[in-house]
């Protein structure tokens, strides 16, 4: 079985929620939490990444062992 959600006929106008959002808060202060926001996005790490996974789990699952490279920050501590 396939989940499907249940949508409302009517899905609710984004232009006045964000309206609604801008005359709470004010127009400056949106516009700065949006610029933040993109600022912090990441984009989504590659699934081959050696630093995804641990020694144990890429042993688990039949990858190759990570290659000796540079040490991270924390083991230079």
């Amino acid at each position: 079985m396939i989940a499907q959600p249940n949508l409302p006929a009517s899905r609710p106008d984004l232009t006045a929620a964000l309206q609604d959002i801008i005359d709470r808060h004010g127009a400056w202060r949106v516009l700065r939490a949006a610029f933040a926001a993109a600022l912090r996005h990441r984009p989504p790490a590659r699934g081959d990444d050696a630093g995804q996974l641990n020694a144990h789990l890429r042993r688990d699952i039949g990858l190759p062992p990570v290659p000796p490279g540079r040490p991270s920050f924390w083991d230079l501590r």
